[in-house]
């Protein structure tokens, strides 16, 4: 394969000390509840309530009417205390039953959930997990496309809650909702009225905060072509096609690195909805759950797609997936002749590569392999 980049970034590379105090105060602003920090905003625990179930309190009206209670308008400003008895048809469903339900902060939920992951037979004391969250895109999903190109990130959680904080800064600076590299780079849409200078600013801000908060980057681009006339079609059938293709060869790289970090280290994927090649990503996961050796390889521990506008660094990975089609497979040995972003974005630690004929026919014959087991 050829790569932009050749040498690999160790687990020093990966793991470089951030401050973890300005993540703790995000997770205590965004959960909902009042924790170390308190509850700055002064919100009433029955909205916080509403807020934390996302449910509001028009919506809490309308469903304890469909229980049958009624609904006392005083309670619209305050909240409504919980029901006692919910009735389903006929049997009356105590809420005794479930014991004292109190109010939980988000970090408490997710430590209480992830722990009722592992099998019973896992003592409490040792039910951890080392968890990285990689954020990914596609590029080349119109139609005439030479190339399918998948770019992201991977960062620890709590640099993704920094992330987070300075690249909504960015925008609300900005004037604008969320960030897209293909219309930014057309002067399209919201960026129509940037001026020069406002571009040459404050597109640098985004890639100097991608920098600063992720550990690295990972971008593969396939050649439809090469792809089409090398893979045998058992291998596609098992891969679904060149984005199923692409995805794997993006988890074997993570896996690789993260594995440096520590031998149990999982990643949770979250892509952007509606992605051209969701299909063939699924069935990948999919075959990653059926098969342990698989599942061992990749490490994927979950796989979302969601709405780049409320996840953010999925608009970071849309920087990145714009720029590598543009640069691969066209250019696949170095950056120092691509796009001034991309140019920016090679300075932390990644894994930019296109498959050339014979590692796609080293693939093919690997995955029929996979496909018979």
């Amino acid at each position: 394969m050829g790569r932009l980049h050749p040498e690999k970034a160790d687990a020093t590379n990966l793991t470089r000390p951030r401050p973890l105090f300005g993540a703790w105060e995000k997770v205590s602003r965004c959960c909902g509840a009042p924790c170390a920090s308190g509850n700055p905003a002064g919100i009433s625990p029955d909205a916080l309530a509403a807020r934390q179930a996302g449910v509001g309190i028009d919506a809490q009206h309308k469903l304890r009417k469909m229980a049958g209670h009624a609904v006392d308008s005083s309670q619209t400003a305050g909240g409504l205390e919980p029901a006692h008895v919910i009735v389903l048809g006929d049997y009356p469903l105590d809420k005794s039953r479930f014991g004292t339900l109190d109010l939980v902060d988000g970090a408490s939920y997710l430590q209480q959930t992830i722990g009722t992951a592992f099998p019973a037979k896992v003592p409490n004391g040792a039910r951890f997990l080392v968890v990285f969250d990689a954020y990914f895109d596609d590029s080349g999903t119109h139609a005439g496309s030479q190339v399918v190109t998948i770019g992201g990130y991977v960062s620890a959680p709590f640099r993704w809650l920094l992330f987070e904080s300075e690249w909504q800064d960015a925008l609300d600076d900005f004037g604008i909702d969320f960030f897209r590299m293909s219309q930014f780079a057309n002067r399209a849409g919201v960026f129509q009225g940037w001026t020069e200078g406002q571009r040459r600013a404050r597109l640098p801000r985004l890639i100097e905060i991608i920098n600063r908060n992720a550990i690295m980057s990972v971008g593969v681009g396939i050649d439809r072509k090469l792809f089409d006339s090398v893979i045998s079609e058992k291998a596609k059938a098992f891969v679904g096609g060149a984005y199923g293709l692409a995805f794997s060869c993006i988890a074997i790289e993570i896996s690789k690195e993260i594995s440096k970090v520590h031998p149990e280290a999982q990643v949770a994927y979250v892509l952007e909805s509606g992605t051209a090649g969701a299909g063939e990503i699924l069935k990948v996961f999919q075959e990653n759950l059926k098969d342990p050796v698989y599942a061992k390889e990749l490490r994927i521990l979950s796989l979302r797609f969601e709405d780049k506008r409320r996840y953010l660094p999925l608009q970071a990975a849309d920087i990145l997936a714009y720029e590598l089609y543009k640069h691969l497979p066209k250019q696949p040995t170095s950056p120092s002749n691509a796009r001034y972003p991309l140019r920016e974005l090679s300075s932390i630690p990644r894994r930019w590569f296109t498959p050339d004929e014979d590692s796609l026919r080293t693939f093919s014959a690997v995955l029929e392999i996979k496909a018979s087991l």
